[in-house]
């Protein structure tokens, strides 16, 4: 399962992605039985890798795939991503 976010500039910096992420965890978890969730993002784009640092997904690799790379004009057919991931955490018994 796969989760994102896009905000606008302008509202850069007051910490919706980082909501819209932690909400997207609770619901592919609690609610979708997901066992694991991936995110990717230019490799760039440290705002967005942040998020991910923020809300518990760790780095896995980089990746390529269509999209913009740093320096470079348009869509690249392989540009460097980087995967991120986070698993299920164990239920904890009493």
């Amino acid at each position: 399962m796969e989760v994102g976010w896009a905000v606008r500039q302008e509202f850069w910096g007051r910490g919706y992605a980082t909501e819209i992420g932690q909400a997207a965890l609770g619901f592919a978890f609690e609610v979708l039985g997901a066992e694991e969730v991936l995110s990717f993002t230019e490799v760039h784009n440290s705002r967005s890798r942040a998020v991910m640092t923020r809300i518990g997904m760790h780095y896995e690799a980089d990746i390529t795939r269509p999209g913009l790379a740093a320096g470079l004009d348009g869509i690249q057919d392989a540009a460097p991503f980087a995967l991120y991931a986070v698993r299920r955490s164990p239920l904890v018994s009493t």
